[in-house]
């Protein structure tokens, strides 16, 4: 069984696109980049090359790229203009104005040849959220199946589901930031680890919204600035109840008092920028977000005892591709 858009048409994954983790700290790793000395060594590995004109209907596809491409592009540029200066970390920031970094170097500091950041290694935790819905009443708009749920699906012949197939459960997203973490490892020159935890421990466990629909825009509208606040709040909510009534962890020890943490929210379903045809418009948009103001949480730091607030997080989709575009 495939996931399938309202329309029937099956959900293809790009093979040339890795699991996008949006907004992880690029800046923890400034400075020069690391030399070859520096690098750890690595045989060649073999690699599957992909390429467009290899796939069915080849001749096709470099015209149907750059559709989807430009689409892709608009979209990205919609949802950037909605959320405006809110997707700007500023964690981030912070840290790269302590390290001279960033805007710093705009201010007249000529950087020295030689010049470095950090030494050492900088540890970023990482916590990937689930989260799903109850139901989806308004499963005609949206590219989230009627239970709201995950795809646990097992297709007998992958096809172009070959990279990133379901089932999309624990060990998925565990797969995932096992490479997030060697690719980042590799290219700070071993300056930057990343520790990674997938909740729920349950395998195709996710914690609950109520109906996607509740929070949607409907046939005739699109997202709003105060739509989307209002999900991540509960996503918020959700995951910090959730993971306080089943012991796995407190969402207060990656909250805004430590600057080396990060949390992205993973919900059912595809993203609105994917929808290149347009057929399902209350497809949840991806975006980074900083709340003007934290979200208070019930749980409280495991070292201080303070209950924590969370401003900062990303949204992203179980799958980023749709409608048949390779």
């Amino acid at each position: 069984m495939h996931l399938r858009k309202p329309s029937g048409r099956r959900w293809r994954h790009d093979p040339r696109k890795a699991f996008l983790l949006a907004g992880l700290f690029l800046a923890l790793v400034g400075g020069r980049p690391a030399t070859a000395a520096d690098r750890p060594h690595y045989h060649d590995i073999p690699a599957r090359r992909w390429d467009v004109r290899d796939l069915p209907g080849s001749g096709e596809v470099p015209g149907r790229e750059a559709e989807r491409s430009r689409e892709y592009d608009r979209r990205w540029r919609i949802v950037h203009d909605l959320v405006g200066d809110a997707h700007v970390s500023r964690k981030g920031q912070d840290i790269l104005r302590g390290r001279g970094l960033g805007p710093a170097l705009l201010d007249g500091r000529t950087l020295a040849e030689g010049d470095k950041a950090v030494d050492g290694q900088d540890t970023l935790r990482v916590l990937i959220v689930r989260v799903s819905f109850t139901t989806n009443r308004d499963s005609q708009l949206t590219t989230i199946a009627p239970d709201g749920d995950f795809d646990f699906s097992v297709p007998e012949d992958p096809g172009f589901l070959v990279i990133d197939p379901p089932p999309h459960d624990k060990a998925f997203y565990e797969a995932h930031l096992q490479g997030l973490s060697e690719y980042y490892r590799f290219q700070s020159g071993g300056r930057l680890h990343i520790e990674g935890r997938v909740l729920p421990e349950d395998p195709r466990g996710s914690y609950k919204l109520t109906d996607v629909a509740d929070y949607g825009p409907g046939a005739n509208g699109f997202w709003t600035l105060e739509s989307l606040e209002r999900l991540v709040r509960d996503m918020i909510t959700a995951a910090d109840q959730g993971t306080l009534a089943d012991g796995s962890a407190r969402l207060a020890d990656y909250d805004d008092d430590d600057p080396f943490t990060y949390i992205i929210f993973v919900h059912a379903g595809s993203d609105w920028q994917s929808d290149i045809n347009g057929d399902s418009p209350n497809d949840i948009p991806t975006f980074f977000v900083t709340l003007g103001e934290p979200q208070p949480l019930t749980s409280t730091d495991s070292e201080t005892a303070l209950a924590g607030s969370l401003r900062e997080c990303s949204i992203i989709p179980e799958t980023t591709n749709q409608d048949g575009f390779p």
